[in-house]
Formats: C-alpha cells, sequence, structure tokens
C-alpha cells in the first residue's frame, strides 16, 4: 500500500512539474519611444506581394471598406453602402454585386464583419443577431440565430467565436457556439466600452482554425483561444504622459494585434495618428512608431492567415504616398500581403 501510494504521488509530481514546463508565463510588452518616430513599417516583412482588383464599367464603386476576406477563389468585400463585391482572387475581376438589405432570410439589417473558409462566405448582421452563410456566389445556404447582439466573429473549426455587443455588468463578452449557434462556452469578463471606442474589432491574429486571439476591447490585455479555451496570452504597455495636451490625445489605444511565429504587430492610435509596433519573438527587439507618408507601400493590415498579414487599399489613395507607384493605376483596389 504504501509502495502505490508513493507512486500516486511521484505521477503526481511529474504532472504538475509538466504543467508548468508547458504553460508559458503571462508577459507584458513595453512600447515605448514612439512618439517622434516615423517608419516604414512594410520594409520590415521578408517579403510584400500585390494584388490588384478591377471594376466594371456599369459597376458600383467600392466605398469605405467596413471588412474583407478571401477564400480559395474569391475576394469578399463589404462597404459601407452595405454592398458585397465579390472578386476573382486570381484574375482580379469583379464577379458580383449585391446588397441584401431586409428582413427575409437571406438578408440583412447591416453587413458588419465577413469571413471566408474555402469559399463559403459568412456575413454577421449584428442587429439582426445571426450569422449568414452563402457560397461563393452569394447563395443563400443557412442562417445563423443568435440570442445576443454580437460585436465581431471568427470562424472556429467546430463553431464559432463571438464577442457580444450587449453585455451587462459581470458578464462574459466573448462566446463560443457551435455551427448551429448554441453556446458551448463564456469566457472573459466584460467591461464597458467607452465613450471614444477607437475600434469594434475583437478578433486579431488567427494562426490556424484552432488557435486564434481576441482582446476586449479598449483593453491590452490579449488572449489566446484553443482548444475551447481562452488564456490571457500577453499584454501591451504604453507610457503614461502628464503633458498639458487633452488626455486623450496622450492616450495609446490599442486596436488590431497579429501573432506571427516570429513576431508580433500590433496597431494602435496615438495622438490621434495611426501607428505600429514590430516586436521580435527572437531577439526581443522592437520597433515603433507613427506611419512614414514618405514610404514606398503603405501599411495597415487588417486580417492574418498564417505568417501573412493582408491590407486591402483604394488604389486611388496612393496619392498620399508620393513614392508608392502601383502598376495598375486603373484598379479599384490594392491588396498587399505582408511576409512576417
Amino acid at each position: 500500500m504504501g509502495k502505490l501510494l508513493s507512486l500516486i504521488m511521484l505521477l503526481i509530481f511529474m504532472c504538475s512539474c509538466a504543467d508548468v514546463k508547458d504553460n508559458k508565463p503571462f508577459r507584458t510588452i513595453n512600447i515605448a519611444e514612439f512618439e517622434d518616430t516615423e517608419i516604414d513599417f512594410a520594409s520590415y516583412a521578408s517579403k510584400v506581394d500585390t494584388l490588384f482588383f478591377l471594376l466594371k464599367e456599369e459597376a458600383s464603386p467600392v466605398s469605405s471598406i467596413t471588412s474583407f476576406d478571401f477564400g480559395d477563389s474569391v475576394l469578399v468585400v463589404v462597404d459601407v453602402e452595405n454592398r458585397i463585391s465579390l472578386f476573382d482572387m486570381h484574375t482580379g475581376e469583379l464577379l458580383k454585386q449585391a446588397k441584401k438589405i431586409g428582413h427575409a432570410t437571406d438578408e440583412y439589417l447591416q453587413a458588419n464583419v465577413v469571413k471566408c473558409v474555402a469559399d463559403t462566405i459568412f456575413i454577421m448582421d449584428t442587429y439582426g443577431r445571426k450569422v449568414i452563410k452563402y457560397d461563393k456566389n452569394l447563395n443563400f445556404i443557412e442562417n445563423i440565430n443568435l440570442n445576443f447582439m454580437p460585436l465581431d466573429f471568427e470562424v472556429t473549426k467546430n463553431g464559432l467565436l463571438f464577442s457580444k455587443l450587449d453585455v451587462q455588468e459581470k458578464d462574459k463578452r466573448f462566446v463560443w457556439t457551435d455551427q448551429k449557434g448554441n453556446v458551448k462556452n463564456l469566457m472573459v469578463d466584460a467591461t464597458p466600452l467607452g465613450s471614444q471606442l477607437a475600434t469594434l474589432k475583437s478578433f486579431l491574429g488567427k494562426t490556424s482554425e484552432d488557435v486564434t486571439y481576441f482582446h476586449e476591447p479598449m483593453s491590452d490585455t490579449i488572449y489566446k483561444w484553443e482548444n475551447g479555451k481562452a488564456e490571457p496570452a500577453f499584454a501591451f504597455s504604453f507610457p503614461e504622459h502628464n503633458g498639458n495636451a487633452p488626455k486623450e490625445e496622450h492616450t495609446a489605444i490599442l486596436r488590431d494585434c497579429f501573432v506571427t511565429t516570429n513576431n508580433l504587430i500590433c496597431s494602435f492610435i496615438y495622438n490621434n495618428k495611426g501607428c505600429f509596433a514590430i516586436y521580435s519573438r527572437t531577439d526581443e527587439k522592437m520597433i515603433a512608431g507613427s506611419f512614414d507618408l514618405n514610404s514606398g507601400r503603405p501599411f495597415s493590415p487588417m486580417i492574418q492567415k498564417g505568417n501573412r498579414l493582408f491590407g486591402l487599399f483604394h488604389t486611388k489613395d496612393s496619392s498620399v504616398l508620393k513614392n508608392w507607384k502601383p502598376k495598375v493605376v486603373n484598379s479599384e483596389l490594392t491588396m498587399l500581403v505582408y511576409h512576417f
């Protein structure tokens, strides 16, 4: 009996040691000395690819981009006019445009966020409390109805991850559901969004169908979601200033963060300017500052797939960057692919 008890205690000790060894400690990454620095951030990518997308003469122009994603063959762009534009990922040609506004089964009140898996298109409708699935031709497949108002979402291997808009005190912000919208888990205490919300985006880098990162809006803590659970992964810390300018001009507000194999790339607002930081996970070096308008290429990634970040820009906006000269000047949209 004594030997059996000793063996059990040894196994418990070994398991405990394994748990401690496998759990990487939560850490805070300080971002400082960026206030007076301008940087050509695209030059820090190991490679940058450029893709161009064209409109037909009879097509409607793409207004301000709300959300975009792409699958195996189509790029899907949602704009502030609630218009969905489909482009061929290989030729860059416009395939179809549609506005499906309404209360019908295949319609939305507002197209807030789009996600693509293979060539299945998911459109999130906050006020309609649902996600609509279409095929690559925008033919209706099904609705995923929700009992809450979604703020943002991500598609996982076995369901969907949401951040909630309609949260109460002591409520949880993030919800994991199955593929039908049934709740499987609630995560992370919600905090007030605040009166100066810089972004409604919650979901950040997606490294695979099983691993994604997100943050509570207006929070600097990044969570890693894996195997149905969320744990704090790391946090960003910005300096506090006591200058004479209004307080909001000295407050850095985190927007996006992308987690690649070798880097953490984040964007934030500071003093009414768009800023970025690139942190090396190998040597712990940091570059941070505002975007240099003399850069040869724009840098504002919005989505991530593996170690590639993607930014989508209106080509006409290239006139702001004197040194950026797109090869296809008559294109409507230009996508830049940053390899990190």
